[in-house]
């Protein structure tokens, strides 16, 4: 039966779909805007005097269409746009008319921030046409500019580019001025051009986001949404060669080891259009010592914990290559060997190298004018020895932990018609040495119909690691696979989606991707309803139920299944409020906690139920929220968490957030440790316990103008886990209390049958101040101080206090990290140096 059930769901969702009356579609003709040529550009200062713009006749005047609260409604402001062009760049001036222009909202923000309280405008071009990728530029009414590489799947706000925009507050509204260079985009060598185009302009205290041509919610896909461009005659792609200098300089107070440490450094970035279609991006002597820190949390669990890439050449311009989980740019540099079997008698790491040193790293992206996407990636990291010293000798030695690595990547992506694309994408790592190798490939699809209403969607991947005998000197491979089919209906009101994965159990890409396990069967189904215009007190509702049942691969048996349900609604006053219902009809098996393969631990049947909800955003105090709790009858277990984020904008220059995050999981029943005897036999050791997990984070953002801001961030975590009692996990994946045969391996481990020994406290504290001045177009000066505090204690050395005591004794008083940096980077254009010389 339970093998069945997921094909029922699937055949009643089904079923279900063909009661419900599409919504009739419709092939509505694209609007149309012709540029118009100029021999003199505009002067950018946001004044609509120019001479081109005054006697330019090619231009759009009239209320666009919302997309957003009411979907297909006029605006309820008129706009007017027109585009120039010459040889250099294309230009877009745009008149926001408004009703009322002294209630235009213009927050200031750091670039690319498109969330701040404030009016947008933007304009978006697909270059080749394809219908699927675009370059969007943005501006709010405060000047603070935002730009974005635009997929079929996601928004790329770490792309950058140089342009210049200027705005302007008028009696009747707003005015923009853009200048795209043709060096910040990329286009064909076509002698007559016509690229899709999109305008949007947001007016933020009604919360309208409206579109030239446009954008219907109801409808899958953005790019395929566009306008269309025209009159572009004789326009070349100019020669891209942009070269990013740096000189930077860091003191590292380390209070934990107690020394001082300065370093000066100087480097390159590098990037240069090697046709019109594709672009080569190499960092020279990398430096990254300026990221934001890591939301370090302590983990339970038996999988790696997933953090955010914060290096820019790592986040920047790397949407190709995000294809199935199989490139994760954090594994560069990445220390992943594991030291305790090369430990002698009486040695311990007196000294670990943690990331290794970048030597280079090169990116070669682009997109043929046939729709062709290619990817190149490769990075090369030095080799990092660990310390290793005797306790009884005091002698050290140096022992290799990570060789000298290559990391690799290789893309194509063929974009198809109704917005649809086949991809391939392979990986590679080579360590030196005689370590582990490590080949992944795959293929991605997405196929829509022509009406763009049903998506089939699919990926595969073959990995292979290789690993050297001892004996033999030989590689041997270990095989292993993946694949993932989902059908699904993504047009009109009443959705669905169905979907099956299957990863073998020695499937791993965590070489260069992130998988945190394999070895698993799922499938699940789920079917909503969505509306898209408001009716009664409501803007939006989005309701959808489902299922999932998931089964292990090796040995093939059920590991667990469940329902859920989730509810949307977004009211028109424009705070929102959803809600989730979900379970576990029956027992689940885990075949992971235990971490020895072949055993799993048997759980009885449990229930969820979550809230969230939020205020007006347009409002000076906004209050976000959440509350959950989660319960295990049959143990008398019961989680709950609950999480409170205020806003307070005091002006359009400062503004507030504290952001608090509270779990407690009280009488939770799982891992505690695996103790070894003399026989050979691991004996699994489970506990009861209670985990409370606290974190606060408090953001200060100022803006002195639209050039100038800092960032105050500073973040404490806090994880206390108490056990009470400890179980020895039996074959059949229960629990026995047994305390004789618990305190029989204490002479294996001292005293591990004690539930005070698996005790643990963990404190996490970082301050991050950052200062960012543009001080030309693509160059900065960024000054950072960062304070870092890592606290862990285990056993009995866990105490018993509560969080202002923890804070004062395991935070403040804790040895501390102080680290001070600054940068200076600066942007040169070949074309404009060129112009130097002239």
């Amino acid at each position: 039966m339970r093998n069945l059930f997921p094909l029922l769901v699937c055949l009643l969702i089904l079923c279900a779909g063909t009661q419900v009356q599409a919504k009739k579609w419709t092939n509505k003709k694209p609007n149309s805007l012709k540029a118009t040529k100029v021999k003199k550009k505009p002067r950018i200062d946001g004044v609509l005097n120019d001479e081109v713009w005054q006697s330019n006749a090619n231009f759009y005047d009239g209320n666009f269409i919302q997309t957003r609260p009411d979907n297909g409604k006029p605006s309820s402001q008129k706009t007017q746009i027109q585009v120039t062009y010459d040889d250099f760049a294309i230009y877009i001036a745009a008149k926001l008319y408004d009703s009322e222009p002294d209630k235009i909202l213009k927050e200031f923000g750091q670039r690319d921030s498109q969330g701040k309280n404030a009016d947008y405008f933007s304009v978006s071009l697909d270059t080749y046409n394809k219908q699927q990728n675009a370059f969007s530029f943005m501006v709010s009414a405060a000047g603070v500019q935002t730009d974005m590489f635009i997929t079929a799947n996601n928004e790329d706000v770490n792309w950058n580019a140089v342009w210049s925009s200027a705005v302007n507050i008028t009696d009747e509204g707003w005015t923009v001025e853009m200048e795209i260079p043709y060096s910040a985009i990329r286009f064909p060598r076509d002698a007559n051009q016509s690229w899709g185009i999109n305008f949007m302009r947001r007016v933020q205290r009604t919360q309208e986001e409206t579109y030239w041509n446009h954008v219907d919610a109801s409808l899958n896909g953005f790019v395929n949404q566009f306008g269309v461009l025209t009159g572009l005659q004789n326009i070349k792609p100019p020669v891209r060669l942009f070269l990013l200098p740096y000189a930077s300089f860091s003191r590292r107070h380390d209070g934990v080891n107690n020394n001082v440490a300065n370093s000066y450094g100087g480097g390159m970035d590098l990037k240069y259009g090697i046709s019109e279609s594709f672009t080569l991006d190499m960092s020279l002597i990398p430096d990254f010592s300026q990221v934001q820190s890591d939301n370090v949390v302590l983990n339970l669990g038996p999988f790696e914990v997933f953090f955010q890439e914060n290096r820019p050449f790592f986040t920047e311009g790397t949407e190709l290559f995000n294809k199935g989980g199989l490139f994760y740019s954090r594994r560069v540099g990445q220390s992943s060997y594991d030291l305790k079997e090369d430990l002698r008698e009486n040695e311990e790491v007196d000294k670990w190298p943690g990331e290794t040193q970048l030597i280079n790293a090169t990116k070669i992206s682009g997109r043929t004018k046939g729709g062709l996407g290619v990817g190149v990636f490769n990075a090369v990291t030095q080799a990092s020895y660990a310390t290793v010293k005797n306790t009884e000798t005091g002698e050290t030695r140096q022992v290799l932990v990570d060789p000298l690595t290559n990391y690799s990547t290789f893309v194509l992506d063929q974009n198809l018609p109704n917005n649809s694309n086949i991809s391939f994408i392979n990986t590679n790592v080579s360590r030196a040495g005689g370590f582990t190798h490590a080949n992944v490939t795959g293929t991605d699809f997405r196929f829509h119909n022509k009406k763009n209403t049903y998506r089939l969607r699919g990926f595969a991947a073959v990995s292979q690691r290789f690993t050297r005998d001892s004996e033999s000197k030989n590689y041997i491979p270990d095989v292993g696979y993946k694949y993932n089919v989902s059908f699904s209906k993504v047009r009109g009101n009443f959705r669905f989606w169905m979907n099956r994965n299957v990863e073998s159990d020695n499937y791993n890409p965590n070489d260069m991707g992130f998988l945190r396990a394999p070895n698993e069967v799922s499938h699940n189904a789920e079917v909503g309803y969505m509306t898209f215009k408001p009716k009664g007190i409501f803007n939006r509702i989005s309701s959808w139920t489902g299922v999932w049942h998931n089964m292990l691969y090796k040995p093939f048996t059920f590991t667990n299944m469940g329902l859920w349900m989730n509810t949307n609604v977004t009211f028109k006053n424009f705070w929102y409020f959803g809600f989730n219902v979900n379970g576990n009809p029956s027992e689940t098996f885990d075949y992971f906690s235990p971490r020895v393969e072949g055993r799993y631990f048997k759980r009885p049947q449990a229930r969820e139920i979550n809230t969230w909800w939020g205020s007006d955003s347009r409002k000076k105090l906004r209050v976000t929220g959440y509350f959950g709790t989660w319960v295990r009858p049959d143990w008398d277990q019961q989680d709950t968490w609950f999480g409170f984020r205020p806003r307070y904008r005091v002006n359009n220059k400062l503004s507030f957030t504290h952001d608090l995050n509270y779990t407690h999981r009280l009488n939770e029943r799982n891992w505690a440790s695996n103790v070894s005897d003399d026989a050979d036999n691991t004996h699994i050791i489970y506990g009861r316990r209670n985990v409370r997990n606290i974190t606060n984070t408090f953001t200060l953002d100022y803006a002195f103008n639209r050039l100038t801001n800092f960032q105050l961030r500073v973040r404490h975590y806090w994880s206390n886990v108490v056990y009470d009692k400890l179980y020895l996990l039996q074959e059949d994946g229960s629990l026995s209390g047994n305390e004789t045969a618990l305190q029989a391996l204490d002479v294996h481990e001292e005293n591990v049958s004690r539930p005070v020994t698996h005790n643990q406290d963990f404190n996490a504290f970082n301050i991050d101040f950052v200062f960012n001045w543009q001080i030309a177009p693509g160059s900065f000066l960024t000054l950072i101080y960062k304070n870092a505090v890592s606290n862990f204690l285990d056993g009995r050395d866990v105490p018993n206090f509560g969080f202002e005591r923890n804070f004062r004794q395991n935070v403040i008083s804790a040895p501390q990290v102080h680290t001070f940096s600054a940068k200076i980077i600066y942007f040169l254009d070949y074309l404009y140096v060129k112009k130097w010389f002239k």
